[in-house]
């Protein structure tokens, strides 16, 4: 792939508030990807007024699966209100939770106790029993938060 194999994708200016508008804006992301197989895929903010929290957690996934094939120009949104929102959710990379796991993930969640978001989280997982206590330490940190 070069550069010259460069498509751009333009994100709705606006996506409902319902898990299946996102999803669904999501799976059109993924059929212009694999109609442009050889290409990569550079997304486009330009025109968007709002990031659905689903969207940007299924491109921050989709960005660790297919990597440079994705190119996300995370300082290019020409609304603030969007920059500052995926700023502070830490799109597109999330915060990456180094293996082994920490004992305590408070002072991790603090810093979103007073907010209306959860930011992006990146960690391995695996079948072990480490992960599983691991990640139910973290979703019992996200239903607290989300209880506040």
């Amino acid at each position: 792939m070069n550069t010259n194999d460069l498509k751009s994708y333009k994100l709705p200016n606006r996506i409902e508030d319902n898990f299946g508008s996102a999803l669904h804006a999501l799976l059109d992301l993924l059929e212009f990807i694999g109609e442009h197989s050889n290409a990569i895929v550079k997304l486009n903010y330009e025109d968007s007024r709002f990031s659905h929290p689903f969207l940007t957690a299924g491109i921050s996934g989709l960005k660790e699966k297919i990597g440079s094939r994705l190119l996300i120009p995370t300082d290019k949104f020409s609304q603030p209100h969007v920059q500052s929102y995926l700023t502070m959710v830490n799109f597109p990379d999330g915060i990456l939770i180094p293996w082994p796991y920490p004992a305590n993930i408070d002072g991790l969640m603090s810093g979103y106790r007073n907010r209306s978001f959860l930011p992006l989280l990146n960690f391995p997982v695996d079948s072990s029993e480490q992960s599983d206590q691991f990640r139910q330490i973290l979703i019992s940190s996200f239903e607290s938060l989300l209880v506040k």
